[in-house]
């Protein structure tokens, strides 16, 4: 099965993002929305920096224009005009990543079936660290296991030659000259 084509890179614990991965679809819990607010001039995360305008086309009120209130949109209302609204959202996103160098970071598995190619890295975690992580922010443990299957059901399809698997959090996998880097990237990205 494709899944084997991942295990290789199960066994490498030292793996970093390289400095030109600018578009990245990360496993929930890993720590994407803390690692944008620690570089806030560097990163792009599409739950906090795109969704809010998704919930708003969707006619969510205000404090419910976020990633928790969408999820609750979605039990009773078109999953149609969601992920048109979402597909929208991709296309803002994946455009300001390139117009601004920065790195845009998501976990919504509908990119990464219907928009792979515009992943440079996928990134995942093993199953315990998964449930570990989600169990402390508080998320809803009872869907854990068949979520986390669907998510692998869904990356043994991706091309195993992008997939980083690593029970870290985003900001450990960072390449270790990143400042500099994302400066030469911008400057290469302007020219």
């Amino acid at each position: 099965s494709k899944i084997n084509a991942l295990e290789p890179k199960q066994q490498t614990s030292e793996v970093e993002l390289e400095p030109s991965d600018r578009i990245i679809w990360g496993h929930p819990g890993l720590g994407k929305t803390t690692f944008k607010e620690s570089n806030p001039d560097n990163v792009l995360d599409f739950d906090t920096d795109f969704k809010p305008a998704v919930a708003k086309a969707l006619g969510l009120p205000k404090n419910k224009q976020n990633s928790k209130g969408l999820n609750e949109w979605r039990k009773n209302n078109s999953e149609d005009a969601f992920k048109y609204e979402m597909r929208k959202a991709w296309k803002k996103a994946v455009s300001e990543s390139k117009k601004t160098g920065k790195m845009l970071v998501v976990s919504d598995m509908m990119f990464l079936k219907e928009n792979e190619g515009d992943f440079d890295k996928i990134v995942t975690t093993s199953k315990e660290s998964f449930k570990d992580r989600a169990t402390k922010r508080g998320d809803d443990t009872n869907e854990l296991d068949s979520w986390k299957s669907n998510i692998d059901e869904t990356l043994s399809s991706v091309d195993s030659s992008k997939v980083v698997n690593t029970d870290k959090y985003f900001s450990e996998i960072q390449p270790t000259q990143q400042s500099s880097e994302v400066e030469s990237i911008n400057l290469r990205v302007k020219t």
